[in-house]
């Protein structure tokens, strides 16, 4: 099964190469300008992995990804926060986070990342 990622973060330009590097490493990729429609994606169908930004409008992504951890059967999905920022390391342990990945990122440090949690049949570790 290919593994789902759910892409949250209010840059449209961001999302869009985000999503084409994830779906050319062989993941099915959902993305979402917001936590709200991040929630609406989450109540269609789980992803396998999170990668959420850290400074959206409406909640930002402590807040969501608290609000998933909060829900049964949602609290187990991994997260990856995407950030500009250098002081989100802790906060997001904090909130049960894998980890933080630094923007601007490059695509080798995008698919390292998410195939480490989440392989997909072209990236599998190990």
């Amino acid at each position: 099964m290919t593994p789902r990622i759910l892409v949250v973060d209010d840059d449209a330009s961001l999302r869009e190469l985000l999503g084409l590097h994830l779906s050319n490493a062989g993941y099915e990729v959902v993305v979402a300008e917001d936590a709200v429609a991040a929630g609406h994606a989450l109540l269609k169908r789980a992803p396998t992995l999170m990668l959420i930004d850290v400074d959206m409008p409406y909640m930002n992504g402590f807040e969501f990804v608290a609000a998933v951890k909060a829900e049964p059967g949602l609290g187990s999905i991994p997260v990856l926060f995407l950030t500009a920022r250098d002081d989100v390391d802790e906060r997001a342990r904090k909130v049960g986070a894998a980890g933080c990945l630094k923007k601007p990122l490059f695509a080798n440090e995008l698919i390292a990342a998410v195939a480490a949690i989440a392989p997909s049949e072209r990236f599998a570790i190990g």
